[in-house]
């Protein structure tokens, strides 16, 4: 008997351990942290006027002719989650950029999909400071946020814009590109006809993880089991004696 005992006691007491690993492990993912698309559709940019291309050029796992302006691309991954950002001005290094030219395509839209539903916290956009939007639209689940894209046209030709506190949830993320008028700025005009980004990143969490009072609950229950098997063992070891 007394060997039944131990046996149940390491049982349970490796049912705690695992339980508590199991919920430190779970509780960490529940922190915001870079998500992944899992790929993006989006209409195809262009060829600038200079003969480059500022189409996506790396497109790839999906449909649709990259090679072709104003293409339409789904399914598949390319420059704007390769990690690279461009890292000067779109006539030095127009690789990594993916534009369009408004009079093509007004306000153009790009829809990430994450393959599970997630809660996004926030969304970083690398873009042109001369041929930046007016505004974005974020929608995820049928919730739609707005913000005014503003941007110091000084210093480095490029820079990050974050888009913060979303609160959005869903597997699906659709990012709208509003143009922005022709404006004087510092006594420069900027024409303004063409949207140029580089690169789009994401923060949040994956949304079907059981919240932390689950995983107490459960560890609870665990150690109740446990504490009855060794409440048995010993009422069958006094009915034996």
């Amino acid at each position: 008997m007394n060997h039944s005992i131990l046996a149940l006691r390491r049982g349970a007491a490796a049912n705690a351990v695992a339980v508590l690993v199991s919920a430190a492990a779970m509780a960490a993912a529940t922190q915001a942290h870079a998500l992944a698309a899992s790929s993006y559709d989006l209409i195809n940019g262009d060829n600038s006027s200079l003969g480059t291309s500022l189409r996506d050029d790396s497109y790839a796992g999906g449909t649709g002719n990259k090679t072709v302006p104003y293409a339409a691309l789904a399914g598949g991954l390319g420059d704007l989650t390769d990690g690279a950002v461009a890292p000067s001005n779109w006539n030095i290094t127009p690789g990594p950029f993916v534009g369009w030219r408004d009079a093509y395509l007004p306000s153009p839209t790009i829809s990430f999909h994450f393959g599970q539903d997630v809660d996004l916290a926030e969304v970083r956009v690398h873009i042109n400071k001369g041929y930046s939007p007016g505004s974005v639209d974020l929608t995820m689940g049928g919730t739609t946020r707005h913000f005014a894209v503003d941007m110091d046209v000084s210093g480095a030709a490029n820079d990050w814009v974050s888009f913060a506190g979303l609160a959005l949830s869903g597997d699906t993320l659709v990012l709208r590109l509003n143009d922005r008028a022709p404006e004087i700025v510092n006594g420069i005009f900027l024409s303004r006809d063409w949207i140029l980004i580089s690169e789009v990143t994401f923060d949040g969490k994956v949304s079907a993880v059981p919240e932390s009072s689950t995983h107490a609950l459960l560890l609870v229950g665990l150690l109740g089991l446990g504490a009855g098997q060794r409440r048995r063992a010993w009422r069958g070891r006094a009915a034996v004696r």
